[in-house]
């Protein structure tokens, strides 16, 4: 049998009656920590032993389910243990080699943010995690703020910690280099006076939880990690409320980061709509020079299309407003391929 177990966010403390039985009646006992700094120090306190697994001993799993097919095998987990992909489909594996298997959910660090920073869970969107060993504010990462915000939803960003190196992410880092990612997008994902909240060794008696402008943090001490940064949405006036109140964030840095971060798509149409009005105001000119009225009408229908895709934009009807903006291109783009027009896009 394989069994899954959630130790929670604060150690001994968070570990439940119930898993300590699975501990005391295990025949192997094994903890993976390699997503958060954990102390295996107080594994002690159990008589039992404890085997640490490295994350690759764990993503192979091999060893791991052959053990438990004629074994009680119990493996340790910071917070929860499905919030991994890696043992959802360790789980799977199992299963399907009739492997008996059991999940001890817990506390995880998803599941906490919202309560610790009053922000509402239901408006949590896709969350990310910024790496060591690549740029940390990768264009995936980026995009996936970017995504959140369009829709107003809040994003957890995970900081990477490296076990083997004894490495982690700082708050500080991650941030500079989002602000240099935001340098070269420069789509208003994250600036100087984005609101972000940055929360430090969430479940401990050594958590910190603070929040302000990037500008007035980026510079700050967080202590030990494990970190978590949030990048929040559109804040509801409750959201607000805990804030100011609960967390201390000064009025001024108090905002709504969703405001003026468009979609791709709006930035594409801001582009191609006037670049298309400019190429029929040519079109226009080169054929009344050249004394030919027989494609009027055709130019009238570039027109046409070209208003439609204001309209489709304004509308919120992206799709059709570039399907539109398409037209009337192909149809400036046929008069150029008869040699009737000399203009270049």
């Amino acid at each position: 049998m394989l069994i899954f177990a959630g130790i929670g966010l604060s150690g001994p403390d968070s570990i439940t009656k119930e898993v300590e039985v699975l501990i005391d009646s295990a025949e192997h006992i094994y903890v993976e920590r390699y997503t958060s700094p954990m102390d295996l120090n107080f594994f002690q306190h159990m008589a039992v032993e404890v085997e640490e697994v490295t994350r690759e001993y764990v993503e192979d799993g091999r060893a791991l389910l052959d053990l438990a097919s004629n074994k009680t095998v119990v493996l340790l987990c910071y917070g929860d243990p499905m919030v991994a992909t890696t043992h959802a489909e360790l789980r799977i594996r199992a299963e399907n080699r009739g492997i008996s298997t059991r999940v001890v959910h817990n506390a995880s660090i998803l599941s906490s943010l919202p309560g610790a920073t009053g922000l509402h869970s239901y408006k949590f969107g896709r969350s990310a995690t910024a790496t060591i060993g690549s740029d940390p504010a990768a264009l995936s990462l980026y995009y996936s703020l970017h995504s959140n915000l369009v829709n107003g939803l809040h994003t957890p960003i995970l900081l990477d910690y490296n076990l083997r190196e004894n490495e982690h992410l700082t708050p500080n880092k991650a941030m500079v280099a989002l602000l240099d990612r935001e340098g070269e997008q420069s789509m208003g994902v994250f600036k100087l006076d984005s609101l972000i909240i940055i929360v430090s060794r969430l479940g401990s008696v050594h958590e910190d939880i603070v929040g302000g402008s990037v500008g007035s943090l980026k510079d700050r001490e967080f202590g030990d990690p494990p970190y978590v940064l949030i990048l929040p949405g559109k804040l509801h006036f409750t959201e607000e409320e805990f804030l100011r109140t609960i967390l201390k964030v000064e009025n001024s840095f108090v905002k709504d980061n969703s405001d003026g971060v468009q979609l791709q798509i709006t930035r594409m149409l801001e582009k191609y709509i006037p670049k298309a009005t400019q190429a029929l105001g040519r079109a226009r000119m080169t054929l009344e020079r050249n004394a030919n009225p027989k494609f009027n009408p055709l130019l009238t229908n570039v027109e046409a299309y070209i208003l439609d895709a204001g309209h489709f934009k304004r509308d919120g009807r992206y799709e059709l407003a570039v399907l539109s903006v398409g037209y009337a291109e192909g149809l400036l783009d046929a008069l150029r391929f008869l040699g009737e027009l000399e203009i270049e896009w």
